[in-house]
């Protein structure tokens, strides 16, 4: 029996030998020819033309399934054979477009650029590059206008946590009080980051943001270091003087630390009798003192602190980056930077301790 049937995509029609296909199967073989059609959109479809010979063996029991498919070029086959007709159906479609791909590539000429030759030619290339690990500081050009966009979103943040540092290194004595300013340490940073000339470049490994805060701490050190320089250069200039004039130190009291996270409250004037009525949302005196006072005590505490837990609890507590960012901005592994970590956390403990035993006496 045959049937002559008609697909949107290419021409096929089907042979019946010792059997009739019911419903079930012409659908499933259409799906089937559907699907073979989309690895044949390039061939004219008038060249294109499959033939489907489904035929039982009576004495074995099995269904053979013989697809012939006839292209400009060339003809394929594919034969199956199985005890289930769906099943044999599938499995000899399956090695049809087996043979179309393998024909479309020799028509590409596959062949000449998947040569063994040149096979092991790009795997020597490969191993070569993974050979030579790139070092996780090299440096890489920043995008202008991407360094830019991200600068401008994290400035603020950038601000803030330079003048938390330059107080705490004016506490402890490192600079002189008011000798700079966070907003001259930003800006610095931006004339590094934002750099037509690209003399200053991204570590491979760091983002953005992580490389701006790494630029604020390498700037101010570097001042710390240039202030160390310049009195260590007095000193030496002076020798035989018994002490450093007054008017170096002038407006630097080392015993009255500055306020790092808190602003002082300031007197206001009260000439209307409403400023009389209390405001609800107006913190308290009494409290504002006590806050200012654990504020103080607290910058006591941390200024003496070791330079790496000072850092890793302004990154982490105060600004608020996860360990991994911390741990790139300061050369450390994600291991000692959570060890630094565990160890702050063991010092805050010890002082909210003390603070609340010698609060509640």
């Amino acid at each position: 029996m045959r049937l002559a049937e008609q697909s949107a995509a290419i021409r096929w029609h089907i042979v019946n030998r010792n059997l009739t296909p019911g419903i079930t199967v012409l659908e499933k073989l259409s799906q089937k020819i559907d699907g073979l059609a989309k690895l044949l959109v390039h061939f004219p479809p008038d060249s294109v033309h499959l033939q489907v010979v489904l035929s039982k063996l009576p004495k074995k029991g099995l269904f053979d399934v013989w697809l012939t498919l006839r292209l400009p070029s060339n003809i394929l086959h594919a034969r199956k054979t199985g005890a289930d007709l769906l099943v044999t159906i599938n499995t000899a479609m399956h090695a049809l477009k087996r043979e179309v791909m393998n024909h479309k590539g020799e028509l590409r000429g596959d062949y000449q650029w998947k040569r063994p030759a040149r096979r092991a030619e790009l795997n020597a290339a490969k191993e070569a590059r993974l050979a030579l690990p790139v070092p996780i500081d090299a440096a890489l050009e920043p995008d202008p206008e991407l360094a830019a966009e991200l600068f401008a979103a994290n400035h603020a943040s950038l601000l803030t946590h330079a003048g938390r540092v330059l107080r705490m290194a004016e506490l402890i004595g490192d600079l002189p009080l008011r000798a700079l300013d966070a907003a001259d340490i930003v800006d610095e940073v931006a004339r590094i980051v934002l750099d037509p000339r690209g003399q200053t470049a991204k570590p491979r490994a760091m983002n953005y943001q992580q490389w701006f805060f790494r630029l604020v701490q390498n700037e101010i050190d570097r001042q710390v270091r240039r202030f160390a320089e310049e009195m260590r250069f007095r000193a030496e200039s002076r020798v035989g003087i018994s002490g450093i004039s007054s008017d170096e130190g002038e407006g630097y009291d080392a015993e009255r630390p500055l306020d790092l996270w808190k602003e002082s409250i300031e007197a206001r004037e009260e000439s209307l009798p409403e400023e009389h009525i209390p405001d609800r949302e107006t913190v308290p005196p009494d409290a504002a003192v006590a806050g200012q006072e654990l504020v103080h005590e607290l910058q006591q505490e941390v200024k003496g602190w070791p330079a790496v837990e000072r850092q890793v609890f302004e990154l982490y507590y105060l600004v608020g980056l996860d360990i991994g960012d911390v741990a790139m901005i300061l050369h450390q592994s994600d291991v000692e930077t959570r060890a630094v970590i565990n160890q702050t956390q063991l010092r805050l403990r010890d002082f909210m301790r003390r603070a609340a035993h010698v609060s509640a006496l």
